[in-house]
């Protein structure tokens, strides 16, 4: 992996933990239930840490 493929990795990172989940825990906090949007995202951290060949 190079130098901008790795940051590239922390930036997707960072922007779903600063950004997206901060949505997910508003709903849950709410309506005590997980939206559709929580198992997308789940699904989108998977692929971001599955490594590079």
């Amino acid at each position: 992996m190079t130098d901008e493929e790795f940051a590239l990795y922390l930036k997707q990172i960072k922007h779903v933990a600063e950004n997206e989940f901060d949505y997910v825990q508003k709903e849950v906090e709410v309506t005590n239930r997980f939206p559709k949007k929580f198992f997308e995202l789940a699904i989108d951290m998977i692929y971001i840490a599955l490594p590079y060949h």
